[in-house]
């Protein structure tokens, strides 16, 4: 049985790790990983995202965060 989530692509990446919706980079989700906080926290907050769009990496959090910024 896959587990919810899972892309059954035999990855053996841990659970934590998340894709980048923008570049496709691994990078650490706090919340993935059970933290009480995220690296993103500490970022701007960006306008209504795409529902079901998923995270960014801090790359690309930060260039979309200059893209909306005036």
């Amino acid at each position: 049985m896959k587990a919810v989530g899972s892309s059954g692509s035999g990855s053996r990446e841990s659970p934590q790790v998340t894709r980048c919706a923008r570049c496709g980079a691994a990078f650490e989700c706090g919340a993935r990983a059970g933290r009480e906080h995220c690296w993103c926290e500490g970022f701007p907050a960006l306008s209504a995202p795409v529902p079901g769009s998923g995270c960014c990496c801090p790359r690309c959090l930060k260039e979309s965060i200059e893209d909306e910024t005036p």
